[in-house]
């Protein structure tokens, strides 16, 4: 005799089927905070130096990413960077789409699984880049912002084996209307006369190397696919520009 099941059994045995095939899918999820975040963790080369970049989805790449947040790590700027060191030094991608160096906001950086995984893998070095999100006008809060930048910065300052760390100033933000805000409510204003300041004076306070990104992008629009994430030609830009800073 055939048996009828009901609709809410039926359902759930689907919901169970999917869950199990997008497992792997779910644990990034998990692991990023963020559904734009789809890839493992970078894979550590043993016997090389390691550089570690530390930010959101200018690190990560979502300038040149398609429409389901995927991209090819070979265009984004910390493969650029590797590449320029002939691959003898490891360029370690810890970016995250969407994260703010601030905390209490729901979009923290250190809310994410990468944060701890960026302090655990012993690098030689660090490159942090946070500042572009936490410019909109719902989060910005510059003395927050100042005191808990040397506090983050003194946690991978205080790690094992005394990394170098070195602070990036965000690169300015275009508005396609010519207005202060661009793409994603991302305030030019803010970053240049507000955040990049701090940053130079965060890095002046801790006695660390700081990059000026911001004054190396004020000028060229074309480096970004939407005004503030950079293209395959800015992410090489950017890589170039990092790589020039350490090297001299």
């Amino acid at each position: 005799m055939k048996r009828n099941y009901p609709a809410q059994i039926i359902l759930l045995i689907l919901v169970i089927t999917g869950l199990v095939f997008s497992f792997p899918y779910l644990k990034r999820f998990i692991r990023t905070g963020t559904a734009a975040i789809i890839y493992e963790p970078p894979v550590i080369r043993e016997n090389v130096m390691h550089i570690a970049c530390v930010g959101d989805s200018i690190t990560y790449g979502a300038g040149v990413a398609d429409a389901d947040g995927n991209r090819s790590e070979e265009v984004t700027w910390p493969y650029m960077l590797e590449e320029r060191f002939n691959h003898e030094v490891q360029v370690l991608n810890y970016g995250v789409c969407g994260r703010t160096l601030m905390h209490n906001n729901g979009y923290s950086y250190t809310d994410t699984e990468y944060f701890r995984l960026s302090q655990e893998c012993g690098a030689n070095g660090y490159l942090i880049l946070l500042g572009t999100n936490d410019s909109k006008a719902e989060l910005w809060d510059a003395a927050a912002y100042e005191a808990e930048l040397e506090e983050f910065t003194a946690s991978y300052l205080n790690l094992p084996g005394t990394p170098d760390v070195v602070l990036v100033t965000p690169p300015c933000a275009f508005a396609e209307d010519g207005s202060e805000t661009a793409a994603y409510g991302i305030r030019n204003d803010v970053i240049r006369d507000e955040i990049c300041p701090i940053i130079r004076r965060v890095a002046g306070k801790l006695g660390i190397r700081c990059f000026d990104l911001y004054a190396e992008s004020e000028s060229h629009p074309e480096w970004f696919a939407d005004g503030v994430h950079p293209n395959v030609e800015g992410n090489r830009a950017i890589a170039e520009f990092i790589h020039r800073s350490i090297m001299g």
